[in-house]
Protein backbone atom coordinates (compact mmCIF):
# COMPACT_ATOMS: atom_id res chain seq x y z
CA UNK A 1 0.00 0.00 0.00
CA UNK A 2 1.37 3.22 -1.31
CA UNK A 3 2.45 5.55 1.81
CA UNK A 4 -0.24 9.02 2.08
CA UNK A 5 1.29 12.25 0.42
CA UNK A 6 2.76 14.90 2.34
CA UNK A 7 2.15 18.44 1.19
CA UNK A 8 4.66 21.07 2.44
CA UNK A 9 3.37 24.88 1.64
CA UNK A 10 6.24 27.07 0.85
CA UNK A 11 7.34 30.13 3.02
CA UNK A 12 6.83 33.47 2.07
CA UNK A 13 11.08 33.53 1.25
CA UNK A 14 10.94 31.00 -1.22
CA UNK A 15 8.88 32.51 -3.36
CA UNK A 16 11.50 35.45 -3.92
CA UNK A 17 12.93 32.71 -6.68
CA UNK A 18 11.95 31.16 -9.70
CA UNK A 19 11.40 27.45 -10.46
CA UNK A 20 14.54 27.68 -12.64
CA UNK A 21 17.62 24.85 -12.15
CA UNK A 22 21.11 26.63 -11.57
CA UNK A 23 23.42 23.71 -12.66
CA UNK A 24 26.79 23.05 -10.56
CA UNK A 25 29.43 21.22 -12.44
CA UNK A 26 31.93 19.28 -9.34
CA UNK A 27 35.04 18.49 -11.22
CA UNK A 28 36.31 15.19 -8.62
CA UNK A 29 39.53 13.50 -10.27
CA UNK A 30 39.61 9.58 -9.98
CA UNK A 31 42.03 7.51 -9.14
CA UNK A 32 43.46 5.23 -11.99
CA UNK A 33 41.89 1.83 -12.81
CA UNK A 34 38.37 2.84 -10.33
CA UNK A 35 35.22 1.56 -12.34
CA UNK A 36 32.55 3.75 -13.10
CA UNK A 37 30.08 1.80 -12.54
CA UNK A 38 30.90 1.13 -8.85
CA UNK A 39 31.46 5.10 -8.20
CA UNK A 40 28.01 5.64 -9.52
CA UNK A 41 25.98 2.84 -7.90
CA UNK A 42 27.69 4.35 -4.54
CA UNK A 43 26.60 7.95 -5.42
CA UNK A 44 23.30 7.15 -6.10
CA UNK A 45 23.02 4.63 -2.72
CA UNK A 46 24.42 7.46 -1.18
CA UNK A 47 21.83 10.14 -2.34
CA UNK A 48 18.87 7.30 -1.69
CA UNK A 49 20.13 7.81 2.09
CA UNK A 50 20.29 11.49 1.74
CA UNK A 51 16.30 10.85 0.81
CA UNK A 52 15.63 8.57 2.93
CA UNK A 53 17.30 11.15 5.87
CA UNK A 54 15.64 14.22 4.13
CA UNK A 55 12.34 12.87 2.18
CA UNK A 56 10.99 15.94 0.94
CA UNK A 57 14.01 16.01 -1.43
CA UNK A 58 12.95 13.30 -3.45
CA UNK A 59 10.06 15.06 -4.00
CA UNK A 60 8.09 18.16 -6.53
CA UNK A 61 7.26 21.81 -6.21
CA UNK A 62 3.59 22.05 -7.08
CA UNK A 63 1.52 25.13 -7.38
CA UNK A 64 -0.97 24.72 -4.58
CA UNK A 65 -4.74 23.90 -4.94
CA UNK A 66 -6.67 27.42 -4.22
CA UNK A 67 -8.75 25.24 -2.00
CA UNK A 68 -6.10 24.97 0.52
CA UNK A 69 -5.98 26.48 3.57
CA UNK A 70 -3.73 30.01 3.57
CA UNK A 71 -3.78 29.67 -0.28
CA UNK A 72 -3.24 32.88 -1.87
CA UNK A 73 -2.36 33.32 -5.74
CA UNK A 74 1.11 32.09 -6.62
CA UNK A 75 1.31 30.03 -3.37
CA UNK A 76 3.86 26.89 -4.04
CA UNK A 77 4.08 23.86 -2.04
CA UNK A 78 6.30 20.82 -2.06
CA UNK A 79 4.77 17.28 -2.43
CA UNK A 80 6.22 14.19 -1.64
CA UNK A 81 6.11 10.71 0.00
CA UNK A 82 8.01 9.18 2.75
CA UNK A 83 11.66 7.40 1.17
CA UNK A 84 11.88 3.57 2.04
CA UNK A 85 15.07 2.46 3.05
CA UNK A 86 14.45 -0.82 0.74
CA UNK A 87 12.66 1.27 -1.98
CA UNK A 88 13.64 2.44 -5.15
CA UNK A 89 16.82 3.53 -5.68
CA UNK A 90 16.86 7.45 -7.10
CA UNK A 91 15.67 8.15 -10.56
CA UNK A 92 16.88 11.85 -9.75
CA UNK A 93 20.80 10.59 -10.67
CA UNK A 94 21.87 9.81 -13.59
CA UNK A 95 24.90 7.78 -15.57
CA UNK A 96 27.01 9.06 -18.43
CA UNK A 97 30.06 8.27 -20.14
CA UNK A 98 31.32 11.13 -21.85
CA UNK A 99 32.76 10.27 -25.59
CA UNK A 100 35.27 12.69 -25.80
CA UNK A 101 39.01 13.24 -26.27
CA UNK A 102 39.53 14.69 -23.19
CA UNK A 103 40.79 13.67 -19.68
CA UNK A 104 41.09 15.08 -16.71
CA UNK A 105 44.64 15.79 -16.50
CA UNK A 106 44.18 18.21 -20.07
CA UNK A 107 40.84 19.82 -18.45
CA UNK A 108 43.25 20.36 -15.60
CA UNK A 109 45.92 21.80 -17.18
CA UNK A 110 43.55 24.11 -19.54
CA UNK A 111 41.74 25.62 -16.69
CA UNK A 112 38.78 23.79 -16.86
CA UNK A 113 37.08 25.01 -19.96
CA UNK A 114 33.50 26.21 -19.73
CA UNK A 115 32.60 25.29 -23.05
CA UNK A 116 34.43 21.94 -22.99
CA UNK A 117 31.16 20.46 -23.18
CA UNK A 118 27.89 21.34 -23.98
CA UNK A 119 25.76 22.20 -20.95
CA UNK A 120 22.68 20.15 -21.69
CA UNK A 121 25.46 17.16 -22.45
CA UNK A 122 26.06 17.40 -18.70
CA UNK A 123 23.16 17.76 -17.39
CA UNK A 124 19.13 18.45 -18.84
CA UNK A 125 17.01 20.72 -17.41
CA UNK A 126 14.07 22.59 -18.53
CA UNK A 127 14.37 26.40 -18.38
CA UNK A 128 11.75 26.91 -15.67
CA UNK A 129 10.49 23.82 -13.80
CA UNK A 130 6.57 22.77 -14.79
CA UNK A 131 5.18 23.40 -11.61
CA UNK A 132 1.73 22.40 -12.74
CA UNK A 133 2.67 19.15 -13.45
CA UNK A 134 5.32 18.97 -10.77
CA UNK A 135 9.21 20.04 -10.56
CA UNK A 136 12.02 17.56 -9.88
CA UNK A 137 13.68 19.10 -6.15
CA UNK A 138 16.82 17.42 -6.97
CA UNK A 139 18.23 16.51 -11.00
CA UNK A 140 21.70 15.02 -10.84
CA UNK A 141 24.17 13.31 -13.62
CA UNK A 142 27.36 11.74 -12.88
CA UNK A 143 29.34 12.49 -15.96
CA UNK A 144 32.56 10.37 -16.48
CA UNK A 145 35.80 10.61 -18.96
CA UNK A 146 39.39 9.45 -18.20
CA UNK A 147 40.26 9.99 -14.74
CA UNK A 148 37.31 12.58 -13.69
CA UNK A 149 33.63 12.68 -12.36
CA UNK A 150 31.90 15.75 -13.43
CA UNK A 151 28.90 15.75 -10.91
CA UNK A 152 26.39 17.55 -12.28
CA UNK A 153 23.56 18.93 -9.72
CA UNK A 154 20.79 21.08 -9.46
CA UNK A 155 18.06 21.62 -7.62
CA UNK A 156 14.44 23.79 -7.99
CA UNK A 157 15.37 27.61 -6.87
CA UNK A 158 11.93 27.44 -6.10
CA UNK A 159 12.76 25.59 -2.71
CA UNK A 160 16.06 26.02 -2.03
CA UNK A 161 18.70 28.80 -1.81
CA UNK A 162 22.43 28.76 -2.68
CA UNK A 163 23.26 27.76 1.12
CA UNK A 164 20.61 25.34 1.44
CA UNK A 165 21.96 23.32 -2.10
CA UNK A 166 25.27 23.72 -0.40
CA UNK A 167 23.97 21.80 3.06
CA UNK A 168 22.10 19.22 0.73
CA UNK A 169 26.03 18.54 -1.32
CA UNK A 170 27.40 18.15 1.91
CA UNK A 171 24.63 15.55 3.11
CA UNK A 172 24.94 13.74 0.34
CA UNK A 173 28.84 12.97 0.82
CA UNK A 174 28.76 12.02 3.91
CA UNK A 175 26.19 9.60 2.84
CA UNK A 176 28.81 8.44 0.16
CA UNK A 177 31.85 8.00 2.90
CA UNK A 178 29.36 6.31 5.06
CA UNK A 179 29.02 3.69 2.68
CA UNK A 180 33.17 3.07 3.20
CA UNK A 181 33.47 3.95 6.73
CA UNK A 182 34.02 7.30 6.53
CA UNK A 183 36.98 6.46 5.39
CA UNK A 184 38.99 9.74 3.93
CA UNK A 185 36.60 11.95 5.36
CA UNK A 186 38.74 14.10 7.72
CA UNK A 187 35.98 16.65 8.06
CA UNK A 188 33.25 17.79 10.63
CA UNK A 189 29.92 15.60 10.24
CA UNK A 190 26.82 17.31 9.30
CA UNK A 191 24.40 18.02 11.72
CA UNK A 192 21.27 17.85 10.65
CA UNK A 193 18.65 19.40 13.22
CA UNK A 194 14.91 18.66 12.32
CA UNK A 195 14.83 22.66 11.97
CA UNK A 196 16.79 22.46 9.08
CA UNK A 197 13.81 20.86 7.12
CA UNK A 198 10.85 23.16 9.03
CA UNK A 199 8.89 25.36 6.56
CA UNK A 200 7.16 26.98 9.68
CA UNK A 201 10.26 28.05 11.48
CA UNK A 202 11.58 31.41 10.07
CA UNK A 203 7.53 32.32 10.73
CA UNK A 204 7.32 31.18 14.30
CA UNK A 205 10.84 33.00 14.71
CA UNK A 206 9.72 36.12 13.13
CA UNK A 207 6.37 36.19 15.26
CA UNK A 208 7.83 35.48 18.40
CA UNK A 209 10.96 38.38 17.91
CA UNK A 210 7.62 40.82 17.59
CA UNK A 211 9.98 43.53 16.10
CA UNK A 212 8.62 43.76 12.62
CA UNK A 213 7.02 47.61 11.91
CA UNK A 214 3.60 46.94 9.92
CA UNK A 215 4.53 46.24 6.31
CA UNK A 216 2.12 49.49 5.29
CA UNK A 217 5.03 51.27 6.83
CA UNK A 218 7.71 49.75 4.78
CA UNK A 219 9.86 52.24 2.00
CA UNK A 220 10.46 51.88 -1.20
CA UNK A 221 14.42 50.00 -0.67
CA UNK A 222 12.80 47.66 2.20
CA UNK A 223 10.45 46.39 -0.03
CA UNK A 224 12.28 45.76 -2.88
CA UNK A 225 14.51 43.55 -1.00
CA UNK A 226 11.14 41.00 -1.23
CA UNK A 227 10.83 41.86 -4.64
CA UNK A 228 7.85 43.96 -4.22
CA UNK A 229 7.19 47.84 -5.43
CA UNK A 230 8.44 46.74 -9.25
CA UNK A 231 6.12 47.21 -11.87
CA UNK A 232 5.40 43.58 -12.57
CA UNK A 233 6.91 41.59 -15.21
CA UNK A 234 5.89 39.15 -17.25
CA UNK A 235 8.40 36.45 -18.12
CA UNK A 236 8.92 35.95 -21.66
CA UNK A 237 10.31 32.71 -22.61
CA UNK A 238 10.66 31.60 -26.10
CA UNK A 239 11.86 28.47 -27.82
CA UNK A 240 14.43 29.26 -29.29
CA UNK A 241 15.59 32.39 -27.41
CA UNK A 242 15.78 35.40 -29.69
CA UNK A 243 19.38 35.64 -28.94
CA UNK A 244 21.53 33.55 -27.10
CA UNK A 245 24.39 34.49 -24.47
CA UNK A 246 27.90 33.73 -24.47
CA UNK A 247 29.31 32.22 -21.58
CA UNK A 248 33.01 32.96 -20.64
CA UNK A 249 35.17 32.92 -17.49
CA UNK A 250 38.07 35.30 -16.88
CA UNK A 251 40.36 35.52 -13.86
CA UNK A 252 41.67 37.66 -11.46
CA UNK A 253 44.73 37.06 -9.63
CA UNK A 254 45.58 37.63 -6.11
CA UNK A 255 48.01 40.87 -7.02
CA UNK A 256 44.90 41.79 -9.24
CA UNK A 257 42.50 41.97 -6.61
CA UNK A 258 44.89 43.92 -4.09
CA UNK A 259 45.37 46.11 -6.70
CA UNK A 260 41.71 46.65 -7.68
CA UNK A 261 41.20 46.93 -3.31
CA UNK A 262 43.47 49.72 -3.28
CA UNK A 263 42.07 51.75 -6.04
CA UNK A 264 38.42 51.68 -4.90
CA UNK A 265 39.99 52.45 -1.33
CA UNK A 266 41.44 55.70 -2.33
CA UNK A 267 38.44 57.52 -0.89
CA UNK A 268 37.28 55.62 1.66
CA UNK A 269 40.76 54.30 3.10
CA UNK A 270 41.49 50.61 4.48
CA UNK A 271 38.87 47.92 5.96
CA UNK A 272 35.53 49.84 5.15
CA UNK A 273 34.99 47.80 1.93
CA UNK A 274 34.97 44.13 1.30
CA UNK A 275 36.61 42.09 -1.71
CA UNK A 276 33.01 41.30 -2.58
CA UNK A 277 32.32 44.61 -2.63
CA UNK A 278 35.51 46.34 -5.15
CA UNK A 279 34.74 42.95 -7.51
CA UNK A 280 30.90 43.63 -7.60
CA UNK A 281 31.81 46.86 -8.54
CA UNK A 282 34.32 46.14 -11.44
CA UNK A 283 31.27 44.04 -12.83
CA UNK A 284 28.67 46.33 -12.28
CA UNK A 285 30.58 49.14 -13.65
CA UNK A 286 32.56 47.72 -17.00
CA UNK A 287 29.52 45.22 -17.66
CA UNK A 288 26.78 47.76 -18.02
CA UNK A 289 29.50 49.64 -20.49
CA UNK A 290 29.77 47.03 -22.45
CA UNK A 291 25.91 46.73 -22.37
CA UNK A 292 25.26 50.68 -23.16
CA UNK A 293 27.59 50.90 -25.98
CA UNK A 294 26.13 47.53 -27.68
CA UNK A 295 22.54 49.27 -27.15
CA UNK A 296 21.06 50.32 -30.12
CA UNK A 297 17.58 51.23 -28.43
CA UNK A 298 19.44 52.89 -25.38
CA UNK A 299 18.75 52.25 -22.02
CA UNK A 300 17.08 54.01 -18.82
CA UNK A 301 18.55 56.57 -17.03
CA UNK A 302 19.18 54.17 -14.00
CA UNK A 303 21.14 50.91 -13.18
CA UNK A 304 19.75 48.88 -10.44
CA UNK A 305 22.31 46.15 -9.28
CA UNK A 306 20.12 42.99 -7.07
CA UNK A 307 22.85 40.68 -4.61
CA UNK A 308 21.59 38.33 -2.64
CA UNK A 309 22.27 38.39 0.75
CA UNK A 310 22.39 35.73 3.59
CA UNK A 311 20.36 35.96 6.07
CA UNK A 312 20.44 32.16 8.25
CA UNK A 313 22.67 34.13 10.75
CA UNK A 314 20.82 37.41 11.26
CA UNK A 315 17.01 36.74 10.95
CA UNK A 316 17.59 34.82 13.75
CA UNK A 317 20.48 32.87 15.93
CA UNK A 318 17.26 30.17 15.84
CA UNK A 319 18.10 29.55 12.28
CA UNK A 320 20.30 26.48 11.70
CA UNK A 321 23.50 27.29 9.60
CA UNK A 322 22.27 24.16 7.39
CA UNK A 323 18.66 25.38 7.08
CA UNK A 324 17.47 24.07 4.03
CA UNK A 325 15.15 26.42 2.42
CA UNK A 326 14.99 29.89 1.30
CA UNK A 327 16.48 32.38 3.66
CA UNK A 328 17.87 35.38 1.74
CA UNK A 329 16.82 38.69 0.79
CA UNK A 330 17.72 40.85 -2.64
CA UNK A 331 19.64 44.01 -1.61
CA UNK A 332 20.09 46.67 -3.99
CA UNK A 333 21.87 49.79 -5.02
CA UNK A 334 20.89 52.50 -7.84
CA UNK A 335 23.04 54.53 -9.41
CA UNK A 336 22.39 56.99 -13.08
CA UNK A 337 23.58 54.96 -15.65
CA UNK A 338 25.46 58.14 -16.76
CA UNK A 339 27.41 57.60 -13.67
CA UNK A 340 27.93 54.53 -13.68
CA UNK A 341 29.90 54.54 -17.23
CA UNK A 342 31.50 57.38 -16.80
CA UNK A 343 35.06 57.83 -17.32
CA UNK A 344 34.64 60.18 -14.31
CA UNK A 345 32.92 58.52 -12.04
CA UNK A 346 35.89 56.59 -9.88
CA UNK A 347 35.56 52.72 -9.01
CA UNK A 348 35.72 53.57 -5.54
CA UNK A 349 32.42 55.88 -5.70
CA UNK A 350 30.60 52.74 -7.30
CA UNK A 351 31.74 49.96 -4.69
CA UNK A 352 30.96 52.55 -2.04
CA UNK A 353 27.33 52.81 -3.44
CA UNK A 354 27.35 48.69 -2.89
CA UNK A 355 28.52 48.90 0.35
CA UNK A 356 26.14 51.94 1.54
CA UNK A 357 23.10 49.65 1.06
CA UNK A 358 25.11 46.33 2.65
CA UNK A 359 25.32 48.85 5.50
CA UNK A 360 21.87 49.16 5.86
CA UNK A 361 20.98 44.99 6.11
CA UNK A 362 20.13 44.43 9.92
CA UNK A 363 17.84 42.15 11.87
CA UNK A 364 15.08 44.72 12.62
CA UNK A 365 15.88 45.48 8.77
CA UNK A 366 15.19 41.77 7.56
CA UNK A 367 11.98 41.33 9.79
CA UNK A 368 10.17 44.18 8.32
CA UNK A 369 10.81 42.90 4.52
CA UNK A 370 9.85 39.77 5.78
CA UNK A 371 6.57 41.21 7.02
CA UNK A 372 5.92 42.83 3.31
CA UNK A 373 6.27 39.75 2.23
CA UNK A 374 4.23 38.08 4.30
CA UNK A 375 1.43 40.49 3.84
CA UNK A 376 1.29 39.98 -0.19
CA UNK A 377 -1.80 38.85 -1.73
CA UNK A 378 -0.76 37.76 -5.20
CA UNK A 379 2.69 35.93 -4.81
CA UNK A 380 2.97 36.47 -9.09
CA UNK A 381 3.73 40.04 -8.10
CA UNK A 382 7.38 39.14 -6.97
CA UNK A 383 9.98 39.63 -9.40
CA UNK A 384 13.41 41.03 -9.34
CA UNK A 385 14.91 43.46 -11.53
CA UNK A 386 17.42 41.24 -13.15
CA UNK A 387 14.75 39.03 -15.00
CA UNK A 388 14.91 40.23 -18.30
CA UNK A 389 17.64 41.08 -20.76
CA UNK A 390 16.20 44.92 -21.75
CA UNK A 391 17.20 47.32 -19.35
CA UNK A 392 19.98 48.03 -17.12
CA UNK A 393 19.59 46.05 -14.64
CA UNK A 394 21.71 43.04 -13.68
CA UNK A 395 22.10 40.48 -10.76
CA UNK A 396 25.54 39.50 -9.09
CA UNK A 397 25.96 36.51 -7.15
CA UNK A 398 29.09 36.26 -4.85
CA UNK A 399 30.23 33.43 -3.89
CA UNK A 400 33.78 33.93 -2.70
CA UNK A 401 33.24 32.24 0.28
CA UNK A 402 31.19 29.12 -0.79
CA UNK A 403 32.99 26.12 1.03
CA UNK A 404 33.37 23.67 -1.77
CA UNK A 405 36.26 22.32 0.35
CA UNK A 406 33.67 21.22 2.55
CA UNK A 407 31.71 19.13 0.41
CA UNK A 408 34.07 16.13 0.74
CA UNK A 409 33.01 12.25 -0.62
CA UNK A 410 36.30 10.92 0.52
CA UNK A 411 39.40 8.92 -0.73
CA UNK A 412 37.35 5.48 -1.56
CA UNK A 413 37.71 6.10 -5.56
CA UNK A 414 38.49 9.86 -5.62
CA UNK A 415 41.78 11.79 -5.39
CA UNK A 416 41.96 14.98 -3.48
CA UNK A 417 40.73 13.51 -0.37
CA UNK A 418 36.98 13.53 -2.18
CA UNK A 419 37.41 17.09 -2.82
CA UNK A 420 36.41 18.94 -6.01
CA UNK A 421 39.23 20.76 -7.71
CA UNK A 422 37.03 22.55 -9.55
CA UNK A 423 33.66 24.15 -9.47
CA UNK A 424 31.90 25.85 -12.34
CA UNK A 425 28.35 27.00 -12.52
CA UNK A 426 25.10 27.24 -15.60
CA UNK A 427 22.19 28.57 -15.57
CA UNK A 428 21.10 26.80 -18.74
CA UNK A 429 19.45 28.43 -20.87
CA UNK A 430 17.42 30.41 -18.75
CA UNK A 431 20.88 32.85 -18.57
CA UNK A 432 19.24 33.69 -22.13
CA UNK A 433 16.67 35.72 -20.38
CA UNK A 434 18.14 36.76 -17.42
CA UNK A 435 21.02 39.11 -16.64
CA UNK A 436 23.50 37.32 -14.15
CA UNK A 437 27.03 37.40 -13.29
CA UNK A 438 29.06 34.67 -11.07
CA UNK A 439 31.64 35.52 -8.70
CA UNK A 440 33.22 32.41 -8.51
CA UNK A 441 34.86 30.39 -4.89
CA UNK A 442 38.63 32.70 -3.99
CA UNK A 443 41.29 30.13 -5.27
CA UNK A 444 43.69 28.40 -2.56
CA UNK A 445 46.60 30.92 -4.29
CA UNK A 446 44.21 33.73 -3.38
CA UNK A 447 42.77 34.63 -6.89
CA UNK A 448 39.08 34.69 -7.99
CA UNK A 449 37.18 33.48 -11.18
CA UNK A 450 35.11 35.97 -12.64
CA UNK A 451 31.58 33.68 -14.29
CA UNK A 452 30.06 36.12 -17.28
CA UNK A 453 27.49 35.90 -20.00
CA UNK A 454 26.88 38.51 -22.07
CA UNK A 455 25.75 38.71 -25.79
CA UNK A 456 28.40 38.75 -28.69
CA UNK A 457 28.64 42.12 -29.03
CA UNK A 458 28.38 43.18 -25.54
CA UNK A 459 31.26 40.42 -25.38
CA UNK A 460 33.41 42.07 -27.80
CA UNK A 461 32.94 45.34 -26.04
CA UNK A 462 34.17 44.02 -22.35
CA UNK A 463 37.26 41.89 -24.16
CA UNK A 464 38.09 45.52 -25.26
CA UNK A 465 37.81 47.81 -22.08
CA UNK A 466 41.01 48.22 -20.80
CA UNK A 467 39.64 48.89 -17.22
CA UNK A 468 38.06 45.62 -17.26
CA UNK A 469 41.59 44.21 -18.73
CA UNK A 470 43.69 46.04 -16.33
CA UNK A 471 42.51 43.59 -13.59
CA UNK A 472 40.58 40.47 -15.20
CA UNK A 473 42.15 37.97 -17.95
CA UNK A 474 40.04 36.02 -20.36
CA UNK A 475 40.43 32.24 -19.80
Amino acid sequence: MASEEIHVALTPLDHLHPSNYVKLFYYFPLKPNVSFADIFNDLREALHKTFVQLPWLSGKVYRQEPATSGWRPGQREIRYRPVDTDGPRPYQLHFKELLTEWNYEDLKEDGFPVDAFEHEDLLSTPILGDIEIGADLVISQANFLPGCCILAVSNCHAALDGPGMITVMKVWAQNYRGLHGDTGGNVEQEQIPAESSDRTLLDRLWMQKGIARPSAEADSWTRGLVGIGFEPLKEIITIPPPRVMKQRMFYMSHTNMVALQKECEKKTGPGILSSGDTISALLWRCLLKARKYASSGGLPDNSVLEMPVEARADFSEAVPPSYIGSCCFFNHATLPLADLTSHSTSLSHVAQAIRSVAGRVNTQVMHDAYAVMRDVEDYTLVRQRFKGVDGADMFITNNLLFPIGDICFGDVGFRNGGRAEELRISMGSYSDFVRVAFIMPRKSHGGVELNISLFDDEMENLLGDEEFGKFCLPL
